[in-house]
């Protein structure tokens, strides 16, 4: 069987990130709003508005008027005030379905660069660190 290599990839994601769930097959929100918390930061830095906010409503995380509100450009709110805006948005969201944490490291993966390959693990990593504790 010859399986694309991104396939594989995708699948060993998943693999490891199911051996940090809990044992309902699921991230605990609780630890995984801590994560997203203590690294807004990073995930500022790493990742793009637009692409994020994107991903975020084709998978049902945000609404189209809660985009709309976040890339209005005319607003005087700035780029970074939106992205707080969008996190903001997206940690309540975790904060009331963990899942919600997994959907966001799989949009991060899909950004396809080293870096938010590196931020997704540091994440997942984290979570790890918390869920032992």
């Amino acid at each position: 069987m010859n399986a694309h290599p991104y396939i594989l990839i995708i699948y060993l994601y998943v693999a490891e990130s199911n051996s940090s769930r809990n044992e309902e097959g699921t991230f605990r929100s609780d630890i995984a709003y801590r994560v997203m918390t203590e690294y807004t930061g990073m995930i500022k830095e790493k990742v793009g508005l637009y692409p994020l906010v994107d991903r975020l409503v084709e998978n049902r995380v945000i609404s189209h008027v809660e985009k709309d509100q976040i890339i209005d450009t005319s607003t005087v709110l700035t780029a970074d005030q939106r992205m707080d805006k969008l996190l903001s948005l997206l940690k309540e969201s975790i904060k009331e379905d963990g899942e919600d944490f997994g959907l966001f490291l799989e949009i991060i993966k899909h950004v396809d660069t080293k870096r938010a390959d590196r931020l997704a693990q540091t994440l997942l990593d984290k979570y790890k660190d918390y869920y032992v504790i």
